[in-house]
């Protein structure tokens, strides 16, 4: 297996794929995937179409009801304890998570968002969503 460069480091281009001071619920969490509605972002869940839109993932807080949003590219050291051996899908049991598991369930949302390159690293790739019959 070749080994990764730790040393990664975004490339100009991926630099501005940030969303800024985005209101947001207080119940939003550094690392939550989410969703925007009525300019407003809140946990993504994929229990729903609305809630499973996945924008991107928040980054920082800069107060209760302010953040950051990655939407696409690196999101470095947030997350943690990810298997790079497996993709990650927004999760229909707890709010702003990912996980392992393929969402199952009359209603529920399949929606793919991404793949680790280390366990510390995660790669975005929101995919298109499959409602589960």
């Amino acid at each position: 297996m070749t080994a990764i460069n730790s040393q990664l480091t975004p490339s100009p281009d991926l630099v501005g794929l940030v969303i800024k001071d985005q209101l947001c619920d207080s119940s939003v969490f550094e690392g939550a995937f989410v969703y925007v509605d009525s300019g407003v972002a809140y946990n993504a869940i994929a229990t729903g179409i609305l809630t499973s839109r996945v924008i991107g993932v928040v980054e920082s807080k800069s107060d209760s009801t302010t953040c950051d949003i990655r939407v696409a590219g690196l999101v470095e050291d947030i997350l943690t304890g990810l298997d790079d051996n497996v993709n990650y899908f927004l999760s229909s049991t707890v709010a702003g998570t990912i996980g392992t598991t393929v969402v199952t369930g009359s209603g529920n949302v399949l929606l793919k968002i991404g793949r680790p390159i280390t366990s510390t690293i995660f790669l975005l790739g929101i995919e298109l969503r499959t409602i589960r019959i």
